[in-house]
């Protein structure tokens, strides 16, 4: 039986299409190898949004070859879609673009003209979501936004909505084989439209599935943030209370440059309508520094939009430039001012998680999907994305993985304190429950 290996980059679609890769493979008899040197084909699904993405993958390539020089170099993801210069100097065997992945599998049987393939990017369907405890179930693809510095609607192109049914249908399969949480994910969820359905209307039918006990939503654009989906949010306990919003930058000068579509004002006034909607919520974020329009009074701006937020979680970025985006043209601030900037940021939001970790203790009846179970305590996530760690005691010593419980939440402390990228506040819980 031939073996392969899958190495990942980047978001969780891509993470979602390598399980539609993997599964494909293994039901065409080929196995999934622990070991580069045992493989036949190994697998690059590649990302693009930094510079330093692309250099995992390159690195990622040559180890591989370096332990086994014969290896079958099978490239997809979005630096084949935007035909990345590095790709030239690889010993690569065959290329694939993200609407080709389900490809992969008849090439290396020899059967490609015998795959039905719409070319639409949905042509998986997944039953597992291997190595996880919760599945990603992608429903969207494409943007037409162009932001200035993103080169995902090149590398995706239009936005397309995956079909209501395929959804629902795959939904209830990973639930019905132990996923009881399901995060919805794609390249811009908040636009889906699919036969005048929206976002809100699909979660609504994902919680009549009986056994899919929690639903997340990916990253939500601003822009997309109805009242009808906070409200749905608010009306089915189901879905999370935690929305990812991408603030990207404080300043509308800034925005403005960056081609975002609203204001730091219509943000905060998404962030105060979700809170009004919602008890307690998490609001997370991404924001990006050092974008070539950011001086020094953008940076205050952004500084106070943060503050005035109080985000629950935040990911930051230092630009990085993509060849054909508009962006990359700009003139950039000094390393070493976006560095400042950078750290000034994560400081001020990593006080900020821990701050609204806080706000939850004494929470009760509180629900967490379990992770990992080792000795005596058992690891897992709230519904708002905030890390639990349970003590076992006689009464729970029956905890499983991938189960859903419900947790008093006792206290808060946080992990690795000195070293701000790695922070995680970790609240401490004592299960009531299942």
């Amino acid at each position: 039986m031939p073996e392969f290996i899958i190495r990942t980059f980047g978001c969780k679609t891509n993470q979602y299409e390598s399980e539609g890769i993997r599964e494909a493979l293994n039901a065409s008899g080929w196995h999934e190898s622990s070991s580069p040197e045992q493989a036949q084909a190994a697998i690059i699904n590649t990302c693009t949004v930094t510079s330093r993405a692309g250099a995992s993958a390159r690195n990622t390539i040559r180890k591989l070859l370096s332990k086994n020089p014969s290896l079958r170099i099978i490239l997809t993801g979005c630096a084949v879609d935007v035909a990345e210069e590095w790709l030239q100097a690889l010993q690569v065997e065959k290329t694939f673009k993200n609407t080709e992945k389900d490809l992969i599998a008849a090439y290396l049987n020899h059967e490609q003209n015998q795959l039905p393939h719409t070319g639409n990017g949905f042509d998986f369907s997944i039953n597992h979501f291997d190595g996880h405890t919760r599945a990603f179930l992608k429903i969207h693809d494409g943007c037409d936004n162009f932001c200035s510095y993103c080169i995902i609607p090149y590398a995706r192109g239009v936005p397309r909505s995956r079909s209501l049914q395929e959804i629902l249908s795959e939904a209830t399969k990973l639930a019905a084989n132990g996923y009881h949480e399901q995060v919805l994910t794609g390249i811009n969820i908040g636009a889906y439209s699919y036969n005048g359905a929206t976002l809100a209307d699909l979660l609504q039918q994902l919680c009549e599935i009986p056994k899919l006990q929690r639903i997340r939503l990916g990253s939500i654009e601003p822009i997309y943030l109805s009242s009808e989906l906070l409200q749905t949010i608010r009306d089915y306990p189901k879905i999370c209370p935690h929305l990812h919003l991408p603030l990207q930058s404080g300043s509308n000068a800034v925005l403005k440059s960056m081609n975002r579509k609203y204001s730091r004002e219509f943000f905060l006034d998404c962030v105060a309508q979700a809170r009004e909607a919602l008890a307690k919520p998490a609001i997370t974020t991404d924001i990006i520094v050092g974008f070539p329009t950011e001086d020094n009074r953008a940076f205050s701006e952004t500084i106070d939009t943060v503050n005035k937020v109080g985000f629950a979680r935040s990911h930051i970025f230092l630009f990085s430039p993509r060849s054909g985006t508009p962006a990359a043209k700009m003139k950039r601030p000094p390393q070493r001012e976006a560095d400042q900037r950078r750290h000034i940021l994560e400081k001020l939001t990593t006080e900020q998680a821990h701050a609204y970790s806080e706000t939850l203790i004494g929470f009760n009846n509180e629900s967490v999907m379990l992770e990992r179970i080792q000795k005596n305590t058992a690891y897992g996530y709230l519904q708002r994305y905030i890390r639990a760690e349970i003590s076992i005691n006689t009464g729970s010593s029956q905890l499983r993985k991938g189960d859903i419980y419900s947790v008093n939440i006792t206290g808060c402390k946080e992990q690795n304190p000195n070293k701000i990228q790695e922070s995680e506040n970790v609240l401490e819980c004592g299960v009531t429950n299942k």
